[in-house]
């Protein structure tokens, strides 16, 4: 089920585009220290847990994100509903 990457066991997998921009891997660099000090959150390519996609090149597998802001929005409306002004 695990310990290795093949085909039908769990994986949890984060794969990382860092050919951007803004923190590009120059050749003989240390892509560890790429990763730590330059990756942010834009370099998520793709995202297995357990062996299942769940965001792939950039898109939500399992989420439908239209559906979340919906709901987000949602909660914080009723959220600054409440709140006292003073």
């Amino acid at each position: 089920e695990i310990g290795s990457i093949e085909v039908g066991k769990k994986a949890d997998i984060v794969l990382l585009d860092l050919a951007r921009i803004w923190n590009p891997v120059i050749a003989n660099e240390d892509i560890y220290s790429t990763i730590v000090y330059s990756a942010e959150p834009a370099n998520v390519d793709s995202v297995m847990i357990d062996g299942r996609w769940v965001y792939r090149k950039g898109i939500s597998v399992d989420i439908d994100e239209a559906k979340v802001l919906r709901e987000a929005k949602s909660t914080l409306m009723d959220l600054l509903e409440r709140v006292e002004y003073q």
